[in-house]
């Protein structure tokens, strides 16, 4: 006999459910998140790429969260690298789970900023110690400075712009500057120098005509200026004009007397002051010469046989022509040849007539050659006693024979001359120097000066 029995459907409802408790309890499944997280190329400055690593176990679903990130979700599983272009410090979240179970984890990530380093210094007013130097601090991207600044005051600094930095010495020294923005380092150095400012001085260069050092006395002042200085020239009493020359100034002095003249050198930080003294003694009126040379014909081009008074030297033959329209040539030499058999002084406007080319705008003179055949007495003490102007006025200068001339015999032999312009003076004839077609007699010469020499 088979009994049957009928379950109420309620009954069998619970039964189900009971039965599917049962089964979810036996397959319930754990959640375990976790991933990890690198900086691609170990770069942490942006532009920053991170490559993710997702270990998470049990579950099916995923939920990536990026702050700041120029991507900010994700469902996939492995999203691989999320890109930063701007610095900061940024979550990474991740939610994970099943149909039963979920969890989530949140990691911090930091970005840094793009790091550039530079800088520029200025130097104030200029490069003469004791110098302030200025800082422009162009670097972009850093957290954190140090300055080093070899020689200078503050020698180091932590600030971004470290202010005024003082030099006291001069010399060449380094500035150097090491950033960091957290994860990178960079440096840089520059190299500046500073100067001691130079001492002014300079020297005073009387004009060719004035080398005697008598009023009125025209000279030079030679110096050698410093762009970064600003001059100034003083002397109480004289005459001082700009020349077309960048180191040179025209100076006059009009009368007797020591005169002090300045150079005053202002730097823009502190006044140096050269002083020099010159002693102008008074005007006699005439030039001496000694040891002036005249050359034999052979030696025109070399020693020369013509002299200028205002030249204040023999002349030869190219010297002249240079001499262009200011020809003030007093006198002319002729010597045959080194036996000095045959020799005499001649005016400047007969220079052809002694075998020489013209001389331009030559003045005449009139030469006595031999003393003992004009009836002039003079001797070694008269042209020691020749002393100012004044003492050639008892001199007469009468013209000589243009053939008269003189041989080596007599020593010393004394040769008077007066020129266009009623200036009188005398050779003395010292020595002969016989030396191939270098040679040449040896003179001094006491000339009167022209007006305003």
């Amino acid at each position: 006999m088979i009994l049957r029995y009928r379950i109420h459907p309620l009954v069998a409802a619970i039964l189900i459910q009971l039965l599917f408790i049962s089964c979810l309890k036996e397959t319930d499944l754990p959640v375990d998140v976790a991933f990890d997280f690198q900086y691609a190329e170990n770069n942490q400055t942006v532009p920053v790429e991170i490559i993710l690593a997702n270990k998470t176990k049990g579950t099916d679903f995923y939920e990536w969260t990026f702050e700041g990130a120029t991507v900010t979700t994700s469902s996939d599983k492995n999203p691989n690298s999320i890109y930063y272009n701007k610095a900061g410090l940024y979550r990474i979240k991740l939610k994970a789970w099943n149909s039963i179970n979920s969890a989530e984890k949140e990691i911090e990530v930091r970005i840094d900023s793009a790091l550039f380093i530079d800088f520029d210094y200025q130097i104030m007013l200029n490069d003469f110690v004791p110098a302030n130097v200025t800082i422009n601090n162009k670097t972009i991207g850093a957290t954190s400075y140090e300055w080093f600044f070899e020689g200078g005051n503050p020698a180091r600094s932590n600030s971004p712009n470290p202010g005024t930095i003082k030099y006291q010495n001069a010399g060449e020294y380094q500035i150097k500057l090491k950033v960091s923005n957290g994860s990178k380092n960079e440096e840089k150095t520059k190299t500046l120098s500073f100067r001691i400012s130079p001492s002014p001085d300079f020297e005073i260069v009387p004009a060719a005509v004035d080398t005697d050092m008598e009023a009125p006395l025209s000279a030079v002042l030679k110096y050698n200026p410093n762009p970064d200085i600003e001059y100034k020239w003083e002397c109480i009493g004289a005459t001082i004009k700009e020349t077309h020359s960048t180191n040179e100034f025209f100076i006059q002095f009009p009368n007797a007397g020591t005169y002090t003249v300045k150079l005053i050198a202002n730097n823009k930080k502190n006044v140096q002051v050269k002083e020099r003294k010159i002693i102008i003694k008074p005007n006699s009126g005439i030039y001496s010469f000694k040891n002036i040379k005249f050359g034999i014909s052979e030696a025109q081009h070399s020693i020369g046989c013509f002299f200028s008074a205002s030249q204040q030297q023999t002349l030869t033959s190219k010297e002249i022509r240079n001499l262009g329209d200011d020809n003030k040539v007093d006198v002319g030499f002729f010597g045959i040849n080194s036996s000095f058999e045959y020799c005499y002084f001649f005016s400047p406007d007969r220079a052809q007539d002694a075998g020489f080319a013209e001389i331009p705008l030559s003045q005449s003179a009139s030469i006595v050659n031999l003393l003992e055949k004009s009836g002039t007495a003079f001797a070694e003490q008269d042209f020691e006693n020749i002393k100012t102007a004044n003492d050639f006025s008892s001199l007469s200068v009468n013209t000589g024979n243009p053939q008269d001339y003189f041989e080596s015999k007599v020593i010393p032999r004394f040769v008077l001359l007066q020129t266009a312009d009623k200036r009188k003076g005398v050779i003395k004839v010292k020595s002969f120097v016989r030396n191939g077609i270098e040679s040449h007699i040896l003179t001094d010469i006491k000339i009167e000066k022209r007006k305003g020499e």
